[in-house]
């Protein structure tokens, strides 16, 4: 029995109908709520305030102590905070659509914009970007300046001799 235009149009009704149901419901399994929303910053700002404090005292440590190994002690450490936050932003889109209270969803746009370059997602890539910082903060702490002195050979002046003039 060949179908009419208006049993074609009445499946075409009907498919439609059921798509739209069976995506809501699908929608509705698949939408977070403000509870979710909640936990999971509680979540992530427990993680980021660990891994903050580890990059911060590496950070220091090198900033003090100037060697190869503080260097990739702060790499390091840098490395796994910005690939936490990237992680975490990318996991915090599902809340896009949660309505939320102004200072939580204050909070998702600063995880947003936490990370100052965004952090590869490789890590092999993150690691090399993470040292590629570490080192220019070390040069700057090594960086010298050399001169000629008058009567031969050169004057070697820190950073920290380069400010006072």
């Amino acid at each position: 029995m060949p179908w009419s235009v208006r049993s074609i149009r009445w499946a075409a009704i009907l498919g439609a109908a059921l798509f739209v149901t069976s995506s809501g419901a699908a929608q509705a399994r698949h939408t977070s709520t403000l509870a979710q929303a909640q936990r999971f910053m509680a979540r992530a700002e427990a993680e980021l305030y660990d891994l903050g404090v580890k990059a911060q005292q590496a950070e220091w440590v090198a900033e003090t102590y100037i060697t190869d190994d503080t260097e990739a002690l702060t790499a390091e450490a840098g490395k796994n905070f910005n690939m936490a936050v990237v992680r975490l932003a990318g996991e915090a889109r599902r809340y896009d659509r949660v309505r939320m209270p102004a200072m939580l969803h204050r909070k998702f746009i600063l995880l947003r914009l936490a990370s100052v370059a965004p952090t590869p997602a490789d890590p092999a890539k993150a690691e090399e970007m993470a040292q590629i910082g570490a080192s220019l903060t070390g040069d700057y702490g090594k960086g010298r300046y050399c001169r000629p002195k008058a009567g031969g050979g050169q004057e070697c002046l820190q950073i920290s001799e380069l400010s006072n003039i």
